[in-house]
């Protein structure tokens, strides 16, 4: 089962205090290192990621200063009980700081190695240095309400503006300067940006028939300009210093999801935009049009979006998607592999922005066996492989099956096995708990008997006759030619003895391309139904007048064929069938439920439409 970035932090950091070499500690940074580069835009990773990596230097620190000797020591103490640890959370801003110290962590460990090989020379090797994570990326976002405009970056030609839009990773370290053009109205700013420090604006902002809002952002800090003012400023629905030109740090911004208006009345200009901890320009401009953008957020990208019931030309990317509209709206999301979700509505208005936020689930593609209470080590088997053994606590867990009809066995030594058959479905779990899951054990071997005379035993009774083609209820509805035996048209055609025992024949499919039989036949609602081709052998139970497919068996090699020998062995615990082939018997089936009656009903071949099937070598055995 793969794990999410969190959880695998959490499970390095597990590891540090139990290690007690500086190398260990080593492959443990680098792990976390490829984690925090890997998820460079996800705030929680990084500060988990940082405060993994504090906590490894002072592991690291601890095991520098003891000597050589004294690791195993201090690796048991390590084990005594400590200090609760700081949970691992994105509360903290501290991971640009723990990131710096790690490399400093990991430096000190590669001198203290270098010296203990010097002193060692047979252990002596070349010490790899970790190199310095590299810094998150900066990145410069505009959003606007224009249909159409352009982007200009410094002296690089004009960008066009997609949806409205302009996102660019990896901006380089320095001044830049920015230039929006669009029908409606322009904006011009310009901003600094150096790695793993907070951006600045370098002067106004300047703009002509537009209101412009510019954050510069960076981890859990904020500074925010506008074009004019002083104007209203409420921050995640808390008042900030009024904004203005000569910007305003914010007090109430967090790494996420922020809610940021300006302005009141008619003048409100109102964002809602997800902010990351690396150092960022987001940009939003407004113009006067009566035009709102509604922001589907899903974590997803490929995400098709249905407005109104109708798809939008463009899917999700970096996890959500903006759209110029205004008024109410419907909104549905959708991407194959992930479970449907419920349609939302909200109200788009003026100048403002209106963010959707959908939690997708993938969708299961298998299913689970769990045993709760179950005798220890006995042994779980699934379609005859062994797949584990219940633990001693009684329990035991497979998540991976796939869907389909499944046996399971419990299986222990010296224990009476218990087997289940089972339809799997993908998503949800079959458990098997309480007297089900607890096997009885079988009585102690008895002593072996002393010799005694033999009494000659009565000899047993002999087996019950056979039956035959002639002990079907209506054995007229066969016609007999030359040995085989035919029926044609839509019938069934009931045995009259009990089906407790063994039939075997051979089926000629002469019309129509299936041959079916029917057991534990009570009434036309309720029965077992049996179909082969030379494709497939096909399992059904009908209850009460609704059908559902038990198993699937595809047969191979059968290209053609239209006469199958069969063997089906009915007992009251199971029904077993079984197809010859050369001279072998193949498995087809094995049903077998606690709690079922299977040599209940009655025996019967199924004919519809015109069909005509034969049988020759028909053999009941009764038991």
């Amino acid at each position: 089962m793969s794990l999410t970035p969190l959880e695998e932090i959490l499970a390095l950091d597990a590891q540090i205090d139990e290690t007690g070499e500086l190398a260990a500690l080593k492959r443990i940074f680098h792990r976390l290192n490829e984690i925090a580069i890997q998820y460079a835009d996800d705030f929680e990773v990084q500060l988990a990621a940082g405060e993994a990596k504090q906590r490894l230097i002072e592991r690291g620190n601890r095991l520098k200063k003891a000597p050589p000797r004294a690791a195993a020591a201090d690796l048991q103490a390590s084990s005594a009980p400590q200090r609760p640890k700081t949970p691992l959370g994105w509360k903290k801003p501290v991971w640009i700081g723990s990131a710096c110290g790690a490399v400093l962590a990991l430096l000190a460990i590669g001198i203290v190695e270098g010296r203990a090989r010097r002193s060692h020379p047979a252990a002596a090797a070349p010490v790899a240095v970790a190199p310095a994570p590299p810094p998150p990326p900066q990145a410069l976002r505009i959003f606007t309400d224009f249909d159409k405009g352009t982007v200009t970056l410094d002296d690089e030609p004009p960008a066009d503006l997609v949806e409205g839009q302009f996102i660019a990773d990896n901006i380089a370290a320095g001044k830049h300067n920015v230039k929006v053009t669009g029908r409606a109205g322009e904006a011009d700013f310009s901003f600094e940006i150096s790695p793993n420090e907070p951006p600045s604006l370098s002067g106004p902002v300047a703009a002509r028939n537009l209101s412009a809002v510019v954050v510069a952002s960076f981890a859990g800090q904020a500074r925010l300009a506008t074009n004019a003012g002083p104007a209203k400023l409420v921050v995640n629905g808390q008042p900030e210093a009024d904004a203005g030109p000569a910007g305003v740090d914010l007090k109430n911004f967090q790494a996420g999801v922020d809610e940021i208006a300006v302005g009141q009345g008619k003048d409100l200009r109102a964002m809602k935009e997800s902010f990351g901890p690396a150092p960022m320009i987001t940009a939003f401009l407004k113009t006067d049009l009566n035009i709102g953008t509604l922001i589907v957020s899903t974590g997803e990208d490929d995400v098709q979006v249905f407005l109104n019931n109708k798809p939008y030309p463009r899917k999700t990317q970096r996890g959500q998607l903006r759209i110029r509209t205004i008024g109410a709206v419907n909104v549905r999301v959708a991407k194959e592999g992930f479970d449907p979700v419920p349609s939302v509505a909200a109200e788009v208005k003026k100048g403002e922005e209106t963010r959707l936020e959908f939690k997708l689930n993938r969708t299961p593609v298998t299913a689970s066996l769990q045993v709760l209470g179950g005798t220890p080590n006995a042994e779980v088997w699934i379609d005859q492989r062994n797949a584990g053994a219940v633990g001693a606590d009684g329990s035991f867990i497979n998540s991976a099956i796939p869907p389909g009809n499944h046996t399971v066995e419990l299986r222990r030594e010296r224990f009476v096995s218990k087997r289940y058959q089972h339809l799997f479905e993908a998503g949800q779990t079959f458990t098997i708990s309480g007297a089900d899951a607890v096997l009885a054990a079988l009585p102690p071997p008895l002593p072996p008997k002393k010799e005694v005379a033999a009494v000659k035993q009565p000899p047993p009774p002999p087996p019950p006759p056979p039956g035959s083609i002639a002990d079907f209820e209506e054995p007229l509805q066969w016609r007999e030619d030359h040995g085989v035996y035919v029926h044609s048209g839509a019938a069934f055609l009931p045995y009259a003895m009990p089906p407790k025992g063994q039939f075997r024949f051979t089926v000629q499919l002469l019309k129509g391309g299936k041959a079916r039989w029917r057991l534990m036949y009570l009434d036309s609602k309720n029965y077992a139904q049996f179909e082969i081709d030379n494709k497939n052998f096909v399992a059904k139970v009908i209850t009460d007048g609704k059908s559902l497919d038990r198993t699937k068996t595809p047969l191979r090699n059968l290209d053609k064929q239209k006469e199958f020998r069969i063997l089906i062995d009915v007992a009251p615990e199971h029904i077993v069938h079984k197809l010859r082939s050369g001279d072998a018997w193949i498995p087809l089936d094995a049903w077998s439920e606690p709690g079922v009656r299977y040599a209940v009903g009655k025996f019967g071949f199924l004919v519809q439409g015109n069909d005509q099937i034969a049988l020759a070598d028909f053999k009941f055995q009764p038991k």
